[in-house]
C-alpha cells in the first residue's frame, strides 16, 4: 500500500515582538508503509529552519500508545501492540519553536501487520555413517509468515574434515584418513527469516565401522531324512560385525517342520508318504535365507535334503531272534554230544579188537594165525566180544561221522550266533523301521537258512518252533 503522507502546515506569531519569526518546517524521512506487532517501528525527521534544537518542542498527538521522540537520534520510536494489528494508525508530529511560535506538523498513516513468527525447523534426528559411506543432511523449515528463509550450519567443537555446505545441505564422506571409528559430531542447523526470527536443530553424528552384511557360510549343503523320523540341521552363517541374525525359509517343509528364528536350527519330520516309490528316495530343496537388522537384501542358501522311504516296522522280529537264540543253545548242546559220541565210539573198537585176538589166541592154543585165519575168527568172535563189553549197537555212526557231526554243529552255531549279536534284543520303535536293521535281519534269515540245509545234510535238524526250547539233543 501506498505511503499517504498528508502534511499540514501552520504558522502563528505568538507575541508582538518587533522581529519576524523564522520559519521551521519538518520533513519526514522513510517514513514506513508497513509495521508489524510487537516490532519497533522507527520514523526519522528532519527540522529545517533553526539548527536550535532545544528551543524546539515534539509533541505526538494523538499518541497511539507507547510512541516516543527521541530528539538526538531525530526520530519517533513505536512499537505497535496487538490491538493494532490489521488496523492503519493515524497520529501526528507536531514541532513548535518555543521563541518564535513557528509550528509544523506532520501526520503518518501506517498499516500495521500481524506479528512476525519464528520458523519452524524440522528435527533430523541424530545420524550414525560407517566409514567408507557418504551422509546427507538437507535441513528444512517453514515459516508461518511465508518469510524467505536462510540455512546455516554451526559445530559445536572440531567439524568433520572434508565436509561440504552449499547453503542448504551438508555432505560429507568418512574416511580412514579423516576420522576414526567411534567418533562423534555435533552439529546445529540454523533456519533464519528476513527479520529477526530463527528457529535451531541439534544433530549428533555418530561414525562407526563399515557395516557388513550377514551371509551363509556354504551356498548349498545336502543331508539325508527318513520318512517318520525327526531330522536337524543348524544353518551355517555369521555376520562380520556381530549382529544378531534373523533365519527364514522360503519353501514349505511338509508334515512337521519348522526353523529357528534366532539360531537357524531346522527340525523337519517328513510324512509317512512323502516318499511314493516303496524302498526309493525324494529330494527336497529348501530354500532358507539369513540377515542382520541392517541388511535390506537376505542372504540365500539351498538345502537338498534327500527323504528315504521307510517300510512298515518288521514284523516277525521277536519271534525269529528267539528261534537263533534256541538254535544256538541247542547246537552248543548237540556238538558237546556227538564229541562224546565219538570218544565212546573210538574206546569201544579198540576194545573190540583187542578181545578178538585173545579169543583167537586161546583158541589156537597160543600159536600164531595167518591173516586168513584172523579174519574168520575176528568175525565170527564179533557178536561174543560185543556182548562181553558192551559195546554200542551197530546203528551207532563210526567214530570219523560224530566228529564230522560235532564240528559241524560248532560251525552252525558260531554263524548263528554271530548274526543274533547284531540283531538288538529290545529294538526301539525307530530301530524297527531302520533300513540298517532290516538289513541285518535279511541277512539272518537267509543265513540261517543256509546253516539248516548244511546241517540236514549230515543228519543234524533244526528246530524250527519258535516256542519250543531245546535244552537236550537228540541222542543217537
Amino acid at each position: 500500500m501506498t505511503n499517504k503522507i498528508i502534511i499540514t502546515i501552520a504558522f502563528a506569531v505568538f507575541g508582538t515582538a518587533p522581529a519576524v519569526a523564522q520559519s521551521v518546517t519538518l520533513d519526514p524521512q522513510g517514513v514506513p508503509a508497513q509495521a508489524r506487532v510487537g516490532e519497533r517501528t522507527f520514523l526519522p525527521f528532519v527540522v529545517r529552519g533553526d539548527e536550535n534544537v532545544q528551543q524546539l518542542q515534539l509533541t505526538i498527538s494523538p499518541n497511539p500508545g507507547g510512541a516516543v521522540v527521541n530528539h538526538e537520534q531525530a526520530v519517533v520510536v513505536w512499537t505497535p501492540q496487538r490491538r493494532h494489528e490489521n488496523q492503519r494508525v493515524t497520529f501526528s508530529l507536531q514541532v513548535r519553536d518555543r521563541t518564535t511560535g513557528t509550528l509544523d506538523e506532520e501526520t503518518y498513516i501506517v498499516d500495521v501487520a500481524t506479528a512476525d513468527h519464528p520458523p519452524k525447523l524440522v528435527k533430523a534426528g541424530d545420524r550414525s555413517v560407517t566409514i567408507g559411506e557418504e551422509i546427507q543432511i538437507i535441513p528444512s523449515a517453514t515459516d508461518p509468515d511465508g518469510d524467505a528463509l536462510g540455512y546455516s550450519i554451526h559445530f559445536d567443537g572440531a567439524p568433520p574434515l572434508g565436509h561440504s555446505w552449499n547453503g542448504n545441505a551438508f555432505r560429507w564422506t568418512p574416511t580412514t584418513a579423516n576420522t576414526s571409528s567411534n567418533a562423534t559430531y555435533s552439529l546445529r542447523f540454523r533456519a533464519s527469516d528476513d527479520r529477526r526470527y530463527m528457529a535451531e536443530d541439534s544433530v549428533r553424528l555418530f561414525v562407526g565401522q563399515v557395516q557388513l552384511p550377514a551371509a551363509f557360510l556354504l551356498k548349498e549343503e545336502r543331508g539325508d531324512a527318513w520318512e517318520g523320523s525327526v531330522y536337524t540341521v543348524t544353518l551355517p552363517a555369521r555376520d562380520p560385525n556381530n549382529d544378531s541374525l534373523r533365519f527364514d525359509v522360503l519353501t514349505a517343509l511338509p508334515g512337521s517342520g519348522n526353523i529357528g528364528a534366532t539360531t537357524g536350527l531346522i527340525q523337519w519330520t517328513p510324512p509317512r508318504d512323502f516318499v511314493s516309490a516303496p524302498g526309493g528316495t525324494r529330494v527336497h530343496a529348501v530354500m532358507a535365507t539369513v540377515a542382520d537388522p541392517y541388511q535390506d537384501v537376505p542372504d540365500r542358501m539351498t538345502l537338498l535334503i534327500t527323504v528315504h522311504d521307510v517300510p512298515e516296522p518288521l514284523s516277525g522280529y521277536n519271534e525269529f531272534r528267539r528261534i537263533l537264540e534256541s538254535d544256538v543253545r541247542y547246537l552248543t548242546t548237540e556238538a558237546a554230544t556227538w564229541d562224546q559220541v565219538a570218544q565212546r565210539r573210538s574206546k569201544s573198537k579198540g576194545a573190540w579188537a583187542l578181545g578178538a585176538a585173545l579169543f583167537a589166541f586161546s583158541a589156537t592154543g597160543g600159536q600164531a594165525l595167518s591173516a586168513e585165519d584172523t579174519r574168520r575168527w575176528v568175525s565170527g568172535a564179533g557178536g561174543f566180544v560185543a556182548g562181553v563189553f558192551g559195546i554200542v549197537s551197530e546203528r551207532a555212526p563210526a567214530p570219523a561221522d560224530a566228529s564230522a557231526r560235532a564240528a559241524a554243529a560248532r560251525m552252525g552255531q558260531s554263524r548263528l550266533f554271530t548274526v543274533l549279536t547284531v540283531l538288538p534284543a529290545t529294538p526301539s520303535a525307530a530301530e524297527l523301521v531302520s533300513p540298517a536293521l532290516r538289513a541285518a535281519f535279511e541277512n539272518a534269515k537267509q543265513v540261517r537258512n543256509q546253516v539248516a540245509q548244511e546241517l540236514a545234510q549230515i543228519g543234524i535238524s533244526l528246530p524250527f518252533e519258535a516256542q519250543r526250547e531245546i535244552e537236550q539233543p537228540r541222542r543217537p
